[in-house]
């Protein structure tokens, strides 16, 4: 937002003059959320010494005191100099509800802060590239081009690519901007017009004047009581009659007799009473045929209440007419209404479920419920974990197994609003009476309750809505979330499945989950195996280890009596072969951990010892150095094949690792694909709503416009009829002024003449005097 100036404020910042300024585009600085320019941050800090502000706890620049107006009338002052500028942030109490919800505020402000801060990060980055091409090409300002694709992409706004531009002396083609901006409007046009022209032939709504001709014929509302029952209802569809037909070339002239219809096309009936349900509350509308007298089929595709009047849209499936009064059996779809009725069941029970998790600040934005899956937005500030989703589906799930009623009434507005724990769409206006459906609970006995200040009872959902619903919890059978995505800023959306989608859904987990716990259990296993081959040939290389050292101490000892001589060194060759034995029993114990190297050394120092204490045993050291070589050529090819077992193990994780990889790979890529194709048939479903609104909507404002232009038009021709009628007698009467003017004159020069006359006659008189 722009701050007007203000003396009190000290001077603002202002872009860099420039030859030929354009006054159309040149707005005062925007503050940027506390971010400025670079141009313009050594101006901001060169005059903020003559910027004043608000009384605060600072010191006042004026050095020199103040007289004081009298004695202090605290005699004990507050030892702290610096208190708190703001103790109460809201002394006044005004909106108490932000006092509850600062920390939520201070996050929502923080991530609205850091995400214009990167705008802003993103278009000075782009604004310097241009900048730097508009330079080397030797131009004097930034092309319209380049203006709106700031604009447009970066969501820069264009003010401030002017003031940018005018810093670093440049100018802005702001004419063609503008014409980049209707460009961009027209393609907006021109695709929302493609869109429109791909709807279903072209579609039939009920116009305002439409639906007024209906009221002034004597049309009655269309009952559609039986929209909520879950099978067929003979009786009601035995009793209908054709209200009214309508075709995409219908006007608002008067209502057709009879339509002739030929296969494929497109027509819309108004039945007097119909078991369809129209689309509202977030749930489709129902599918179905509507066989006509005669013969003729439609097959329903879509069913939209205009003030009352439940129009069935569909394509006729052979050729016929279609008579208002004619006889007509309605036929729905009740299995497809089967499936839409659980998913909008499932729709209150996860209203409540997410309550229960997030907190009482969750409120619904929005709810889509067809025949394969529910969809439902609500207000939260950040993704849900894999705990709360977790915890949603698992408290939903239990509903669903705790087979809980659902119970429907209708009840006065008033008493119905009075009900514990009910919700309600905020914004939304009701009907009074309303209907009332409660999962969990008797609609009665809630509303019974309603003045005896009860809590609201736990695990029980109660809303406003006038949409189909299940019997009992335990007919949704299962409940899974397939998706959880952002849609807006501070807006979340979950994507439901239940039944037999979600059976699948779950079992399709289920089979995933076997798949990589069978990878992970063979991989196990194969490297059970590698480990008991490599630990069966450490035992054997052990034992082959003390094999050796026995003969080698039989050796020794046979010749320790024919060398007493050598006792004492055959008794230091005993202590170091007993800890060569020792050492090469660790090393084989902690093969893993390459202790090969110690055994080395302990036999490099044996070899020593031996060369420099026993001259005299010769013959027994240099048997006992063969031995030592064969036994370190085992222990060598021993390593060997434990350093290639290793190799092994490490190609198998490896190839485990890459497995894996790939297999997660394919789940996300599955798992993309289908929210992708989710959110496109979401999207595709809503740009239809949005469409046929949009349709209505400009159908009407055009009926509307082309009544207000005919009521007009004879009022201009009345009033134009009496100013000709004015006109006329003003004419009239201008004739006989004219000719009352020339007579007034007429008599006028008469009596003048006679008036001379009798002056002259009275002048000279018979008698004159002399």
């Amino acid at each position: 937002r722009r701050r007007r100036p203000s003396l009190e404020r000290g001077p603002r910042l202002r872009a860099a003059p420039r030859a030929a300024p354009r006054a159309a585009l040149r707005p005062p600085v925007p503050r940027c959320a506390g971010r400025l320019l670079p141009q313009a941050r050594g101006r901001r800090r060169r005059g903020r010494g003559q910027r004043q502000t608000s009384p605060s706890p600072s010191p006042d620049p004026d050095p020199s005191p103040s007289p004081s107006p009298g004695p202090n009338p605290n005699p004990n002052p507050d030892p702290n100099p610096n208190p708190d500028p703001n103790p109460n942030p809201n002394p006044k109490g005004f909106f108490p509800e932000l006092e509850a919800k600062r920390d939520a505020l201070r996050e929502i402000v923080k991530e609205e802060e850091e995400a214009f801060a990167k705008l802003l990060d993103r278009g000075l980055k782009y604004f310097d590239d241009v900048r730097k091409t508009v330079q080397a090409e030797g131009r004097s300002e930034v092309s319209g081009e380049e203006a709106f694709y700031l604009y447009d992409t970066l969501g820069f706004p264009v003010d401030l690519t002017l003031i940018m531009a005018n810093d670093v002396g440049l100018g802005l083609d702001g004419a063609g901007f503008e014409a980049c901006m209707e460009e961009q409007k027209q393609r907006s046009r021109d695709a929302l017009k493609q869109a429109r022209a791909a709807g279903l032939g072209g579609g039939v709504s009920l116009s305002t004047d439409q639906v007024a001709l209906l009221r002034n014929a004597g049309v009655a509302a269309t009952d559609d009581d039986a929209k909520y029952a879950l099978e067929d209802d003979a009786a009601a569809a035995a009793a209908t009659t054709v209200a009214a037909v309508f075709t995409p070339e219908s006007g608002d002239e008067g209502l057709e007799e009879s339509v002739a219809v030929a296969e494929g096309d497109v027509v819309g009936v108004v039945l007097d009473a119909t078991p369809f349900y129209a689309e509202a509350g977030g749930q489709v509308g129902d599918h179905g045929v509507i066989t006509l007298d005669g013969g003729l089929e439609v097959e329903v595709q879509d069913v939209q209440n205009y003030g009352g009047y439940v129009l069935h849209v569909g394509v006729a499936a052979g050729a016929g007419a279609a008579a208002r009064g004619a006889a007509a059996a309605p036929k729905v779809d009740y299995a497809r209404r089967s499936l839409v009725a659980p998913n909008h069941t499932m729709t209150h029970v996860l209203n409540l479920a997410l309550r229960d998790a997030l907190g009482p600040d969750v409120d619904q934005k929005g709810s889509l419920c067809d025949a394969e899956k529910l969809r439902f937005d609500f207000s939260h500030g950040k993704a849900l974990t894999a705990k709360q989703l977790a915890a949603v589906e698992a408290q939903v799930q239990d509903i669903i197994a705790a087979a809980m009623p659902v119970d429907t009434k209708v009840l006065p507005l008033a008493d119905a609003q009075r009900i514990p724990g009910l919700r309600a769409v905020f914004g939304e206006t009701y009907p009074d009476p309303v209907r009332v459906v409660s999962v969990g609970g008797n609609v009665a006995a809630l509303a019974a309750e309603a003045d005896d200040d009860v809590a609201a009872p736990a695990l029980v959902s109660t809303e406003f809505c006038g949409g189909t619903h299940l019997r009992n919890s335990a007919e949704a059978e299962a409940f899974v979330i397939a998706e959880e995505t952002a849609v807006a800023k501070g807006i979340r959306r979950i994507v439901g499945l239940t039944g037999e989608a979600a059976r699948a859904a779950a079992a399709a987990g289920e089979e995933l989950r076997a798949e990589l716990a069978a990878a992970g259990r063979s991989a196990d296993e194969r490297l059970r195996e590698v480990t008991e081959r490599l630990e069966r040939r450490l035992q054997q290389s052990l034992e082959r280890a003390v094999t050796l050292e026995k003969e080698l101490y039989r050796s020794e000892e046979a010749r320790s009596a024919s060398e007493r001589s050598a006792a004492e060194a055959q008794l230091r060759l005993e202590a170091e072969r007993a800890e060569a034995e020792a050492s090469i029993r660790t090393k084989y114990a902690r093969i893993y951990e390459g202790a090969a190297t110690d055994l080395t050394a302990q036999k490099k120092s044996y070899e020593a010892f031996r060369r420099q204490k026993e001259v005299e045993a010769e013959e027994a050291a240099a048997s006992l150095a063969q031995s030592r070589e064969a036994h370190s050529q085992e222990v060598g090819e021993f390593q060997l094949q434990l350093h290639r077992a290793g190799t092994d193990m490490d190609d198998l994780r490896q190839r485990l690792r890459l497995k894996e990889a790939d297999s997660l790979k394919a789940i996300a890529d599955a798992r993309q694909a289908t929210a992708k194709a989710v959110s496109l048939e979401g999207r595709l479903k809503a740009l239809n709503l949005d469409l046929e609104a949009e349709k209505r909507n400009a159908l009407e404002s055009l009926a509307e416009t082309e009544q207000t232009f005919r009521r007009e038009k004879v009022v201009w021709e009345q009033e134009l009829d009496s100013m000709r009628a004015r006109l006329h007698g003003a004419t009239a009467e201008l004739q006989q002024l004219k000719s009352m003017k020339l007579e007034a004159d007429r008599r006028q020069m008469e009596h003048l003449a006679r008036l001379q006359e009798h002056v002259t006659d009275e002048a000279i008189g018979p008698n004159p005097k002399p």
